[in-house]
């Protein structure tokens, strides 16, 4: 009789004990008996199921709450036009930068562009075709800068450049020039 009740305690102990220490809640108690022992195996069963679901629940939760966090760092860092970075990660950035450039003595380069006469071509083509051009502002001066150079949108029709890893000021110079072209 003591065998009968003591085993499968000590069994639903260990069990308990191992789902403690891996975590692992899908892990069931056999139920091998129809009286009180089969009654405590069903409901720690039932218990396993309640916890397992409720960790689904909690790491589902999760996972939405990091990809909407992801999102809201997209919208606050880049512009939604263009799909460059924004003023916000501009200036974080150009901190970074400068702090760097005047503590190892590198030079740097900081530029900044807007587009002629961009209201008029809003005003008379619609911002449709405003935001079309800025895209292909963005793309051709993203394939003309060098890798690491930033380019952000700044507002409107600005643009701004932080150049980093500049040999001297003719190679910003260099740069402008190809970005003007």
């Amino acid at each position: 009789l003591q065998r009968s009740i003591t085993e499968p305690l000590t069994a639903l102990a260990t069990l308990s004990h191992r789902i403690s220490r891996e975590r692992d809640y899908h892990i069931r108690a056999p139920v091998d008996s129809v009286g009180e022992i089969g009654v405590l195996a069903r409901n720690f069963n039932e218990m396993l199921t309640q916890i397992q679901t409720h960790d689904d629940a909690l790491a589902s939760e999760l996972a939405e709450r990091r990809r909407a966090e992801e999102r809201l760092d997209k919208l606050a860092h880049y512009d939604t036009v263009t799909g460059l970075p924004n003023r916000y990660y501009f200036n974080e950035r150009l901190l970074s930068v400068v702090t760097r450039a005047f503590r190892f003595d590198e030079p740097a380069g900081l530029m900044f562009l807007d587009i002629d006469n961009f209201k008029t071509i809003n005003d008379t083509l619609g911002h449709h075709v405003g935001d079309e051009l800025l895209r292909e502002v963005a793309k051709r001066l993203q394939k003309t800068l060098r890798q690491g150079d930033i380019v952000c949108r700044i507002g409107g029709d600005e643009f701004a450049i932080i150049l980093e890893n500049l040999s001297d000021a003719a190679q910003a110079d260099l740069i402008a020039r190809k970005c003007i072209e």
